[in-house]
């Protein structure tokens, strides 16, 4: 859950309009240009709004950046390549009416739009030759629309007692050209120009979500501590309508695809009941204890209770040692939950058979599956001095139970319309997974109007504790350092680095197979540096240039991580790490202007 909090209305009429835009080196990557503006200010004296919106616009990589850096393939995926950044435009506004009907209580009227397009710029599976996505670059394929609505009270009933309530509406709605969802046929859009398709080739995806949430907070005087308690109270209702990917409907049974035996359902809903309370106990000069309690019911999953304990040791004035652990859940997706729900692989993505020994199979959703849960635990020691230096060191470690996966033992099987068998996997939860590593951070006014500031985190382990697997891949370190020079009061400098660890990719292949070849390739470290400067005209223009990636490091991508590589020579080699485009050194200017 993230809480936005916008900055309140003043007492006079504010506002401002910033102007972004980046121009990279290289003619084949995108260019970024983005406008927001905020305007705020009193109607009367008990009324007061604010509106903010933006329009962003990011042209997107060429169709062919990454041709020639491939990994290397044959057969019928023979001369394709994966696609780099997609572009997008978005859209957005968003307006707030604030009205103080009494002395300490506000209530919010909120209400947002926005509209998401991409710009597309090829696929990144391998169909990226298929003409019918050849005719859609540079168009949209996908487009997101959101509202969202709401009403927020929050009161100040005496200096003690504080209630925070609100409402709140929000529709998502993904219209998308749409495409194959066999093998592949995946990323091959179907013809909007035919007759026979309807709705001109797309689809809607629709997904509403209603929640109510209500809380209490209260400061306290018990046994002589004193203490701030929170109570609160919350619903939140999922709807989910999607006629847009059923399986049997969308491809028709052939030699690649045998008629599916399970009924597609294309709505789903969940509700979500919670109650939860938390207390900050001050003990004496140097402790705070924090004990909180939630429990959750899923009308799906069930109920669940996530406990938490969180300690504070005020070692001095400029010491402070920290510990917490917490349990926590998350319920499966909609998708996954639908056991009519089906994804179908042609033969790669199957696991634990030979290439070419079956002929495909299924990935069904599972009703009984459970929530995903974790015991996260932290333990760090922090550090504030009075001449502002700063630095904290923690170390976390998430045990997680019955994280979802795809399972890896067939529930089912049968022939279809060839003699091969068809395997039927299905969503389940693995027993155990861990993820562990440290955090640390350092602030240091080193001299008169220079600040260095650096964050890093270091990744112990990051894995399924029964296969091995990672479970993303993600650097094994990454640090962020900037220096700051405030060259005069209207003119500071600033110079910035970015250093990745190692990122290695996936160990096996769809088959249970360890990978080899260049789906192994790691990425090996690599720093990216920036320089900027910012200069305040006047206290309502600010004008800042700069240059991003000065030594133009740039990566590749070359295709899906997980590889093939079958006895027919119709063979894909795997990625790796290298799944991803690193932009080169880009160019930006931004100016805001205010009153």
């Amino acid at each position: 859950v993230v809480n936005i909090i916008t900055k309140p209305a003043s007492d006079t009429l504010t506002g401002s309009v910033t102007v972004y835009g980046n121009l990279p080196e290289h003619s084949d990557e995108g260019s970024t240009s983005r406008t927001t503006f905020s305007l705020a200010g009193p109607i009367s004296d008990s009324l007061d709004f604010r509106l903010s919106g933006s329009a962003a616009n990011f042209q997107g990589d060429a169709s062919d950046i990454n041709q020639g850096h491939e990994s290397a393939r044959g057969g019928s995926n023979k001369g394709t390549f994966p696609a780099g950044r997609e572009g997008f435009k978005n859209r957005d506004i968003n307006g707030v009416l604030s009205w103080k009907p009494a002395a300490g209580h506000k209530i919010d009227f909120e209400a947002g739009y926005g509209r998401q397009g991409n710009i597309y710029v090829g696929d990144t599976q391998n169909t990226n030759t298929n003409d019918m996505v050849k005719r859609e670059l540079g168009g949209e394929t996908n487009r997101v629309y959101r509202q969202a609505y709401s009403i927020t009270h929050n009161g100040d009933w005496n200096a003690d007692t504080h209630t925070l309530s609100y409402l709140q509406y929000e529709q998502t709605r993904n219209t998308r050209l749409l495409e194959g969802l066999a093998g592949g046929t995946e990323g091959a859009f179907n013809d909007p120009t035919n007759p026979k398709v309807a709705d001109g080739g797309y689809g809607d995806i629709n997904l509403r979500t209603l929640t109510a949430h209500t809380e209490l907070s209260r400061r306290l005087n018990w046994g002589g501590i004193d203490q701030m308690g929170t109570f609160g109270l919350e619903w939140v209702r999922q709807d989910l309508e999607d006629y847009s990917s059923d399986l049997s409907a969308r491809n028709s049974p052939n030699a690649k695809m045998p008629k599916v035996p399970f009924a597609y359902s294309p709505k789903a809903h969940a509700n979500i009941y919670s109650v939860f309370a938390e207390d900050n106990l001050y003990i004496g000069d140097h402790w705070t204890v924090t004990p909180g309690l939630r429990f959750d019911h899923h009308s799906l999953q069930g109920n669940n209770w996530s406990p938490s304990l969180n300690l504070a040791y005020m070692v001095n004035e400029q010491w402070t040692v920290k510990a917490g652990i917490a349990r926590a859940y998350k319920a499966p997706n909609l998708y996954q939950s639908n056991s009519g729900y089906l994804l179908y692989s042609a033969g790669n993505g199957c696991w634990g058979n030979p290439p070419g020994g079956t002929d495909g199979c299924f990935l069904l959703g599972n009703s009984d599956l459970k929530a995903e849960t974790s015991i996260n635990k932290e333990l760090g020691i922090e550090f504030r001095s009075p001449e502002g230096v700063g630095a904290s060191l923690t170390y976390f470690h998430n045990d997680y139970r019955d994280k979802i996966e795809a399972g890896r033992s067939p529930i089912d099987s049968f022939v279809g319309s060839t003699k091969f068998k068809q395997n039927v996997f299905q969503w389940e939860n693995i027993p155990r997974a861990v993820v562990q590593g440290i955090e640390g951070n350092l602030t240091w006014p080193f001299a008169q109007d220079w600040l260095w500031s650096t964050n890093f985190t270091y990744m112990i382990e990051s894995k399924n504790k029964d296969t091995g697997e990672h479970l993303s891949t993600i650097p094994e370190y990454t640090v962020n350092s900037t220096l700051d020079w405030s060259v005069t009061p209207a003119w500071s400098l600033r110079a910035k680095a970015t250093v990745y660890g190692e990122q290695e990719g996936p160990k096996y292949d769809y088959y249970g197979q360890p990978l080899t070849g260049s789906a192994t390739d790691k990425i090996p470290p690599y720093a990216i540096f920036g320089l900027s400067t910012q200069y305040k005209v006047n206290k309502h223009l600010r004008v800042t240039a700069g240059v991003d990636n000065v030594f133009d490091k740039r990566i590749f991508r070359r295709g899906n991580a997980i590889g093939v590589n079958m006895d027919n020579a119709n063979y894909i080699y795997g990625a790796g790490a290298y799944t991803y485009n690193q932009p080169g050194r880009t160019f930006f200017m931004e100016v805001t202007s205010s009153f």
